[in-house]
């Protein structure tokens, strides 16, 4: 038998580490593109296989919240497959599925890899909302505040005729085409609003009819450029007697929670609150959502609810979550106005909504983003394609669906009126004067 010295071991054991250490290194470039084309290769003979939409299928009837937002989405996912069955690459399946997102009216489903050409998400990457007239015709009915859009003059009442050339009504029915050729208004509704967004790497381009008949053409900057807000995560207006805070889309930092603990330190004494959630499109984090509503609450409180599809809808099992909010120092008990609006996501929604259930706020508005439910990414089994989706389902803590909530006040346009005033701020003055308090 041959034994090993320890000068044999050394020796032995550093040709291990030198043989770890070269493949631990990173593979030269070439290597690194090679793999890299093997493995888009691959995914993209997947996406031309049967089993790809099978695979897609299935992780949406097992996991996804919102389903039954189409009536009908059995038929819905039988077209879709259909064509996405069609697809020869990774690419064009992406752009169906993508796609099938608008069908379900849900900004919280998106697939990676993106499509190609990447649309600007919604409501992060708009600053125009539209709908629908009785007589059938796209109408503005709202223009994110000093955007690119508002500074061009666009306003509610105006009629969208054409969206990058295209008449509207063709273009709209062309975005949902690979998933349903019989759209609802609400899908309509919601298609015509994606394509307001635009892509994330050119300008805009849209037509408009105003009030006077004539008819002109608008360049607009990208979405995700058109509007420059504050760098800090809330800002104080006095007014009157009132406190006014206006979150500026940082609900997903932690650092909001400091700022606005300060900021009530400061203005405690304050005869009202108005807190404007009104800019809070992508969303953030609940830790944040609660450090807010805890100045407001005398008590604990539920203020949203989850239910899990997998369990609840697949399984058969329901489980149904409460979240409570917490009092946080100060917590002064004095009427608060909530202002949300189209431009309100997310955690931005779940703010409003709780506060209307745990801190009985009165809130004016229109309807809310929907960024529906949970945000969880679902990667499929061979690692081709993640898709991003809802797996809980988000209510009020009286069992309302989020996306069902409404302000006690509601209106037309949330942002901008015809005129270009802030109408959800001046009925937020004329509540509090109801009260006998000075917003002025």
């Amino acid at each position: 038998m041959h034994v090993l010295t320890g000068r044999h071991i050394n020796k032995a054991a550093k040709s291990l580490l030198s043989i770890i250490a070269l493949a631990s290194l990173p593979l030269p470039l070439a290597a690194q593109e090679t793999q890299q084309e093997n493995e888009a290769s691959e995914c993209d003979e997947w996406a031309a296989s049967d089993s790809a939409w099978q695979d897609i299928e299935q992780a949406l009837r097992e996991n996804y919240a919102y389903l039954d937002r189409v009536s009908d989405h059995d038929a819905l996912l039988e077209n879709t497959g259909r064509n996405a069955e069609k697809a020869d690459s990774l690419a064009e399946l992406s752009i169906i599925v993508e796609n099938l997102g608008y069908a379900f009216r849900d900004s919280h489903f998106h697939v990676s890899p993106a499509p190609p050409v990447e649309r600007a998400w919604i409501p992060t990457g708009t600053d125009l909302w539209a709908a629908r007239n009785e007589l059938g015709k796209f109408m503005l009915i709202d223009v994110k505040a000093d955007s690119d859009a508002y500074a061009k003059g666009l306003r509610p009442g105006m009629e969208i005729l054409s969206i990058g050339g295209e008449p509207t009504a063709d273009a709209v029915a062309k975005l949902l085409e690979p998933v349903t050729q019989s759209p609802s208004a609400e899908q309509l509704d919601y298609a015509v609003n994606v394509l307001l967004s635009g892509f994330t790497n050119t300008d805009r381009s849209i037509a408009v009819r105003q009030p006077d008949t004539t008819a002109r053409l608008v360049t607009l900057a990208k979405g995700l450029s058109s509007y420059k807000r504050p760098k800090e995560p809330v800002t104080f207006k006095a007014m009157g007697e009132t406190a006014y805070f206006r979150f500026n889309n940082q609900l997903g930092e932690n650092r909001t929670i400091a700022a606005f603990d300060t900021l009530m330190g400061e203005h405690a004494d304050a005869a009202a609150f108005i807190i404007d959630l009104r800019d809070t499109p992508s969303g953030g984090n609940t830790t944040v959502a609660r450090a807010i509503m805890g100045h407001f609450v005398q008590q604990e409180a539920p203020y949203q609810q989850h239910i899990n599809a997998y369990e609840n809808d697949f399984l058969g099992v329901k489980r149904l979550q409460v979240e409570y909010v917490f009092p946080r120092q100060p917590n002064p008990s004095v009427p608060v106005v909530v202002l949300a609006g189209r431009w309100t996501g997310s955690v931005g929604e779940a703010i409003a909504m709780g506060m209307d259930s745990a801190a009985n706020a009165y809130s004016i508005g229109t309807d809310l983003g929907d960024l529906l439910g949970t945000l969880n990414n679902h990667t499929l089994p061979n690692g081709c394609m993640t898709l991003n989706f809802a797996y809980d389902r988000l209510m009020h803590a009286d069992g309302t669906r989020r996306e069902n909530w409404m302000p006690d006040q509601i209106l037309t346009s949330g942002e901008t009126d015809a005129a270009g005033k802030d109408p959800a701020l001046s009925a937020a003055y004329e509540y509090l004067a109801s009260r006998n308090i000075q917003t002025r």
